[in-house]
């Protein structure tokens, strides 16, 4: 399930056109998986949404967050590093898939940190759910 998840958030789209100009279109997608029940957890629900809570960072605090490296202090980069990330329900991080990353190690360091962290499950009725979250980290210089 983790797969479908990351497959279907990376779609990207070019932009219809009327006239030479960009216009905005509605349309839907029908996507077939096969979910194989084997050994992985079938049932991955967004965090955050329709009662499922979100994993909740236990031993994260404002200090200890991903630092610059030196090439991108020196080249002076900026931005958003956005990961799509699978917590597991027992309280394991899966798959981490970037859908914004930044130059010069920066999107390591965050996969990275995101990686050692350690987190309390989401939850659904009270029980431990493997759910998708979105992660960002911001790099701003001067902070």
């Amino acid at each position: 399930m983790e797969q479908c998840l990351i497959t279907a958030n990376r779609i990207r789209f070019q932009p219809a056109y009327k006239n030479g100009q960009p216009v905005s279109v509605e349309s839907s997608l029908d996507f077939n998986f096969d979910l194989g029940r084997g050994d992985i957890e079938s049932d991955v629900r967004r965090a955050g949404l329709d009662g499922v809570s979100k994993p909740e960072f236990t031993e994260l605090n404002n200090s200890k967050k991903p630092e610059y490296t030196e090439a991108a202090r020196n080249n002076r980069v900026e931005g958003v590093v956005k990961l799509i990330v699978i917590f597991h329900s027992y309280g394991k991080i899966g798959q981490i898939e970037v859908m914004n990353g930044l130059p010069d190690g920066l999107t390591e360091k965050v996969i990275e940190f995101v990686r050692s962290q350690k987190f309390k499950p989401a939850t659904y009725s009270n029980k431990p759910v493997t759910v998708w979250d979105e992660i960002a980290v911001t790099f701003k210089l001067d902070q």
